[in-house]
């Protein structure tokens, strides 16, 4: 099955636009358009098959570019998809807690703890330190304990010296 589509840039074109592709996906996207403009294969099939992806995915990304254009195509989604596991509501309470100086979490699994005493939600210890660490941008850092065996005197004439 031949398309109808017509492919506005040229292969020159095209091809300089392959190193600016990040992901693989852009890559075979923008391939199928090289091997389609150049006219290499006979069918949408045959095409499919050297870019070892499904006739029906090839099928899509060429009905987008007809619709939309190349660099609708080629542009990288991002998926913006809120987590299971933390709601709004414990969004914020995590936001509050961790924004207060006076009411600290311990550690990532003392926040893990207080999620699960206050709102029942049990939430793996990898998820809430991804989260936290990446949409809080949350540090929660102990300091080390102190040597038992140091001598505060000593500690004391330390500091005083200039």
């Amino acid at each position: 099955m031949i398309s109808t589509t017509v492919i506005k840039e040229s292969i020159k074109e095209l091809q300089e636009l392959r190193p600016k592709q990040t992901t693989i996906s852009n890559s075979k996207r923008l391939e199928s358009l090289i091997l389609y403009k150049s006219a290499q294969f006979d069918t949408l099939d045959s095409i499919s098959k050297g870019l070892s992806i499904s006739a029906s995915t090839l099928d899509k990304w060429l009905s987008i570019y007809r619709k939309e254009g190349i660099d609708i195509l080629l542009k990288i989604k991002k998926r913006k998809r809120n987590s299971k596991f933390i709601t709004p509501e414990i969004h914020k309470g995590l936001k509050e807690r961790v924004q207060n100086p006076k009411t600290f979490f311990n550690g990532f699994w003392d926040a893990q703890q207080w999620i699960k005493d206050t709102y029942g939600v049990d939430v793996e210890y990898q998820l809430l330190w991804h989260y936290m660490t990446y949409k809080l941008k949350a540090k929660l850092k102990i300091p080390r304990r102190s040597n038992i065996k140091k001598d505060s005197e000593a500690t004391a004439a330390f500091l005083k010296t200039p």
